[in-house]
């Protein structure tokens, strides 16, 4: 506890004297410290979308993640790797690998040696990050960059995954509006958002860098009057956070850059508008329907965002789940809808790692996902 405690007090005093050393918190940063706090006051991390490796990252790039924690996770990940006994930690989704490579990394430990496993080697094969969607070359990308890991010989047969080969095949898959999409062609603020980010390292590259702007320009056309962002017809604070992560990782200030800035509201603005009082975030102030039929819970592996709640029917959130909450139609006394105010754990921790990713930017530190540095 004095352990946490000492961290708490560290990432504070660091965060306090990011973007400009001001004496008093600005929203966003009274957002990051409440949020680191709720979520050192969670279970531990262990493997998953929502309480595994997201947490895992915005935690250790904060400062707050103890070595208890991430020997625990790391013990998770290793029997989550034994069960699976292959690299491909799931037959379809590429997805679940290049998060836990990603978890792993930013815990302090080499991916390539994973319970006798190289989890790298479940990238290699270009063919099977494809059944994914987009999503699968864009998450195998980043989880080899965050580390510098090469990328293994693949398997007689298979399609070699080279870092050329996915940055064609993310960069062929722009949409005619500038951004990318997980489904149809008109593009789709997450996933253009995360295309960006994996794309970060790689502005050298001439058609990296007209691909960049073009997607910085749609992405600019759809923002908000609050500085927030919509994705499947949601104003939700998952697409604020996937936006704070690609300009950050891209060098650009959110809370700066005027093609971000609508009247006078930042993207920061648009994610602190579903913070919650005590620490967490909102994923949105709408209320979902009750599902027709009993949903069934699916381990989602990319951040869940807006996106890919639509498209995956049957993942569901925190708040469909717990009966209080799917309950909790309320009506006040005027009979107006009131939206929970408790923190979703999708949006916590992705809006935490965003804070996290802005405040990296502002001491000119290693993007969010540059993890190199916290390898042994």
């Amino acid at each position: 506890m004095k352990r946490l405690f000492t961290s708490l007090v560290a990432a504070v005093a660091l965060l306090l004297c990011a973007c400009g050393g001001q004496a008093q918190e600005s929203p966003w940063q009274t957002a990051y410290r409440e949020t680191g706090q709720y979520l050192l006051s969670q279970p531990a991390p262990t493997t998953g979308s929502i309480g595994g490796e997201w947490a895992v990252i915005g935690l250790r790039r904060a400062g707050l993640l103890t070595d208890e924690m991430a020997r625990s996770y790391k013990a998770a990940a290793e029997d989550y790797v034994r069960q699976a006994g292959s690299p491909r930690l799931h037959r379809a989704k590429s997805t679940d690998t290049s998060r836990t490579i990603l978890g792993l990394t930013a815990a302090g430990y080499d991916a390539t040696a994973v319970a006798g496993i190289d989890l790298t080697a479940g990238l290699s094969d270009m063919s099977y990050l494809r059944i994914q969607g987009l999503n699968g070359p864009i998450w195998a990308l980043i989880a080899l960059d965050c580390g510098g890991y090469a990328i293994p010989q693949a398997a007689e047969g298979e399609e070699q995954t080279t870092r050329e080969g996915l940055v064609s095949e993310i960069l062929s898959a722009q949409c005619p509006d500038g951004g990318w999409t997980l489904l149809g062609e008109a593009s789709d603020v997450d996933m253009t958002a995360m295309a960006l980010t994996s794309l970060s390292p790689y502005l050298e590259n001439r058609d990296v860098q007209a691909a960049v702007e073009r997607a910085l320009t749609c992405l600019s056309r759809v923002q908000q009057d609050n500085g927030g962002f919509m994705s499947w017809g949601t104003v939700n604070s998952e697409s604020c956070a996937q936006v704070i992560v690609a300009l950050t990782s891209l060098g650009i200030d959110p809370a700066a850059d005027s093609r971000f800035i609508k009247n006078g509201a930042s993207p920061l603005d648009g994610l602190c508008a579903f913070a919650c009082a005590g620490g967490g975030f909102r994923h949105s102030d709408e209320l979902p329907e009750p599902p027709a039929v009993a949903p069934t819970v699916t381990k989602q592996t990319a951040p869940v965002t807006a996106a890919a709640r639509q498209s995956h029917p049957n993942s569901v959130t925190a708040s469909q789940v717990n009966p209080d909450r799917a309950a909790a139609k309320q009506v006040a006394s005027d009979g107006a809808i009131v939206v929970p105010i408790e923190p979703d754990g999708m949006a916590t921790e992705q809006g935490f790692y965003a804070l996290t990713a802005y405040a990296l930017f502002c001491r000119n530190a290693p993007r969010l996902f540059d993890l190199t540095s916290l390898l042994p």
